[in-house]
């Protein structure tokens, strides 16, 4: 790398370009970062002068192959990084986690009921919509369907349906889901355990 200094002026020769450095303590760094803050500066009052070209070239990329292949990689890595980033920290703080989710299931209690519908209607749970549901607990006044009694829990309504058919019978409470499904839907044994209870 060649040096020559003058008096206030000192030029350093860096990868085949000659760059201005302010005196001798100067670095290479020092003055390629100057050089690169002028470019930047001018690139961006090149693009104030000229909008409508960069709104075009910018749509022309967007809409191009390589631009799409590019924003659906950048949104792929984004949400993976987000999401990690939000269980690592859950695990760092999980008092904390417990804490604001209290406070958004208070705040925001239809979002949370639809972010987990939808997350079971992912899994394939589920084969109605969310308004369907919403219609059903109207019908039902928000109270279980066999017990006549709201749900206790935190949870949703359960949607209670035919494991044959796959017809949705109605909205149970946590407890009468369970309990239906100990005894597999099986009436013969339901039938039993109402004759033991009698006894």
């Amino acid at each position: 790398m060649l040096q020559k200094t003058k008096q206030n002026n000192t030029r350093k020769q860096r990868t085949g370009r000659w760059t201005q450095v302010s005196s001798i303590t100067d670095s290479p760094v020092a003055g390629f970062l100057s050089v690169r803050k002028r470019r930047s500066e001018t690139a961006r009052k090149w693009a104030k002068e000229h909008k409508d070209r960069v709104i075009q070239q910018r749509l022309k990329y967007q809409n191009s192959e390589k631009g799409k292949r590019t924003r659906k990689l950048y949104k792929q890595r984004t949400i993976k990084q987000r999401l990690d980033w939000q269980n690592n920290w859950k695990k760092r703080n999980p008092h904390k986690a417990k804490e604001y989710y209290e406070k958004y299931k208070k705040l925001f209690p239809e979002k949370l009921e639809k972010k987990n519908f939808q997350s079971k209607i992912a899994l394939g749970r589920y084969k109605i919509s969310f308004e369907e549901y919403q219609e059903l607990k109207k019908k039902q006044n928000n109270l279980c369907l066999l017990c006549g009694k709201p749900n206790k829990s935190s949870r949703s309504l359960a949607i209670d349906h035919c494991h044959k058919t796959g017809r949705i019978r109605g909205l149970l409470c946590s407890k009468c889901n369970i309990g239906l499904g100990m005894f597999e839907d099986n009436i013969k044994l339901l039938k039993k355990a109402i004759i033991y209870l009698q006894n």
